[in-house]
């Protein structure tokens, strides 16, 4: 994943363009660090940061979503519809969860303005 400009960006399409990127936006910038932290004089008793460590943790921690991230999930919504369907008409404009009256078209791009 890259991203040229703070709204757009771009998947790898692959595993080789995935580890190429991984090695220019993290793992260089990370030895740069390091490697000048390590000339920088620091607080007596202050263990210094690792980038690199924190790359690697960061990168082991994706492993674990790709599980999740690689299939495609279908989830139903059979207990809401039955709730809608026993609620009175008082309940149903009080408790208004019914996505069908969602205007999708509306609702996303405010959704994406809060972020």
């Amino acid at each position: 994943m890259r991203s040229s400009d703070a709204r757009t960006l771009t998947f790898a399409t692959n595993q080789v363009e995935l580890n190429i990127w991984k090695f220019l936006s993290h793992w260089v910038p990370a030895y740069l660090a390091d490697g000048i932290s390590m000339f920088t004089p620091s607080q007596p008793g202050k263990k210094k940061y690792s980038m690199i460590r924190a790359y690697d943790k960061v990168h082991k921690a994706s492993l674990t979503f790709t599980f999740f991230t690689k299939r495609e999930w279908t989830w139903t919504a059979g207990n809401c519809d039955m709730l809608l369907t026993k609620l009175s008409d008082a309940d149903k404009r009080t408790y208004n969860f019914n996505v069908n009256d969602i205007c999708w078209e509306e609702y996303y791009p405010k959704l994406l303005q809060r972020n």
